[in-house]
């Protein structure tokens, strides 16, 4: 139970530091968003690396309370900039030009009618089930089907975090030059798809060629999360946007280790998770073609409400 409340809590605030990124980047750096999204998505890459690398060798040297203790102490020292901000800001009186803007209600309780606020929701909620389930049960599933050791295991489970790292800073900046991002959707698809069928056909032969293929199927999220600012033409739609979007996909997400622990226990092996994985991957074929054209949330949802006006 307490494993559980401890999970609980930690991805909650996983899902509220990412939700409320895209919005900080849009207020602050209004100009650089695709570079500051790739810069924080790469060190998310290289942050999910290392732990995966270091925290089986650890536990088996000093136990696994200290192995847990590190990534504690790790997030306290993450907390101290925000503090001195907050500190910061308090002491500030900020005029009205510095406000933050509050997204319109109209905004938030129309998003279920904007097919491109669907879409990315869709290709958000696609890469955090595959992700999730990945960092959950990847080791498990090396174990069992490809002979490998809790060790290497995890090394190459930090592949899969490796590998997203370059891609984290080159996927953004290319979201922002392609006018049809449709291509890099699809990409991630394929390396996904790729990737877990080849840990089903010959999971043995070449391992580290499948894990690098799921690895670059991350690309769906930094591609994801730069849309969330490049389809919204205000900071109120933007956290709008990153709200529903990241918080639809994060409680989905959520759910993707624990259906693939269930199928794993229905069927006693890894071969129906590993086609219920491959069939989430295709799912996000569907909105590709939506996000295809560069359409804003707030155009697709003043022509909707003009429309029911008329």
């Amino acid at each position: 139970m307490v494993l559980l409340v401890g999970s609980v809590v930690a991805l909650a605030g996983t899902g509220i530091g990412n939700v409320l990124l895209p919005p900080i980047v849009r207020r602050y750096f209004p100009d650089r968003t695709a570079s500051l999204t790739a810069v924080y998505v790469c060190i998310l890459g290289v942050s999910t690396a290392l732990p995966a690398a270091v925290a089986a060798p650890v536990a088996e040297q000093v136990g696994w309370r200290f192995s847990l203790g590190i990534w504690a102490v790790t997030a306290v020292v993450a907390l101290v900039p925000w503090l001195v901000i907050i500190t910061r800001e308090r002491r500030r009186r900020l005029s009205d030009a510095d406000a933050v803007e509050s997204p319109p209600t109209t905004i938030i309780t129309r998003l279920w009618r904007s097919r491109v606020a669907l879409s990315i929701t869709v290709v958000f909620s696609t890469s955090t089930i595959l992700t999730y389930a990945c960092f959950a049960w990847l080791p498990e599933i090396l174990g069992d089907i490809a002979g490998s050791t809790p060790a290497e295991a995890g090394v190459l489970l930090a592949v899969t975090g490796i590998i997203s790292a370059p891609i984290a800073l080159i996927a953004p900046l290319l979201v922002a030059r392609l006018r049809d991002v449709s291509r890099l959707i699809a990409a991630g698809i394929a390396s996904f798809v790729l990737g877990y069928l080849g840990l089903l056909l010959a999971p043995a032969t070449l391992t580290l060629l499948w894990v690098l293929l799921i690895g670059s199927g991350s690309i769906l999220f930094p591609v994801s999360l730069v849309l969330i600012n490049l389809r919204t033409r205000t900071q109120g739609g933007t956290i709008a946007l990153s709200g529903f979007a990241q918080g639809i996909a994060y409680a989905l997400g959520a759910l993707g280790p624990l259906l693939v622990g269930l199928l794993h226990d229905v069927s006693g092996g890894w071969t129906l998770p590993l086609l219920f994985l491959l069939a989430v991957a295709l799912v996000a074929a569907i909105p590709a073609f939506t996000l295809a054209k560069p359409t804003f949330v707030e155009d697709e949802l003043a022509r909707s409400y003009s429309s029911r006006g008329s």
